[in-house]
């Protein structure tokens, strides 16, 4: 019952029916997950650092939270890849549910520094009730560069949940920081932890 994704692009009617938040964007689920596997084509272990958004648009105010960034690193031959980039936005209109597919003209690479390069990806069809939804995958040669996560931001999150699955032959330090606990905060066997909040943390 620990770990698990959501169902991409299972949106209803009735998900466009919120309750009136005093906020200008909610998340309305989150999943992200860190694994070290190993790549049998390289033969070396990397780690693939996964996400999975699904957010709604309540103001205009909020149409920045359809705008996304991920950061991907380089040290020489040694490359991050970003793969996997889905997304759609959705909108009710007449009472049914349209969707707009992110396309590759939504996706926009930038370079920061020299070993900076900036993914960014701008949903369209972007209005008020809108409910955009993004997952992609980052897999890195640089064990030690796991992404932190925030299951607090400046937009409530209704469910939040992370997952890391590291072999014992690795070790990091667990730091949590923030004013409120986690509602739940699991470690399975082999050296699976799992972190989940559902509402408690906004």
């Amino acid at each position: 019952i620990y770990g698990q994704d959501f169902s991409f692009g299972k949106i209803k009617t009735a998900d466009f029916e919120r309750k009136k938040e005093d906020a200008n964007a909610l998340v309305l689920q989150e999943f992200g997950k860190a694994s070290i596997e190993y790549n049998t084509v390289k033969k070396e272990l990397v780690l693939r650092n996964y996400f999975h958004t699904k957010i709604q648009i309540i103001t205009k105010e909020g149409f920045d939270q359809a705008n996304f960034t991920a950061s991907i690193y380089n040290n020489g031959t040694d490359k991050e890849y970003i793969t996997g980039i889905k997304g759609k936005t959705y909108n009710l209109r007449d009472g049914k549910v349209v969707e707009t597919d992110l396309q590759k003209s939504n996706i926009f690479t930038e370079k920061s520094t020299d070993n900076l390069t900036l993914t960014k990806i701008a949903f369209p069809e972007v209005g008020e009730g809108s409910i955009v939804e993004l997952r992609y995958t980052i897999e890195s040669p640089f064990l030690y560069n796991l992404q932190s996560w925030d299951f607090e931001a400046k937009i409530p999150k209704l469910h939040s949940e992370f997952i890391t699955d590291i072999p014992t032959i690795c070790t990091y330090n667990v730091s949590m920081k923030g004013g409120k606990g986690l509602s739940t905060h699991h470690t399975a066997p082999y050296d699976t932890k799992i972190a989940t909040s559902n509402g408690d943390v906004s």
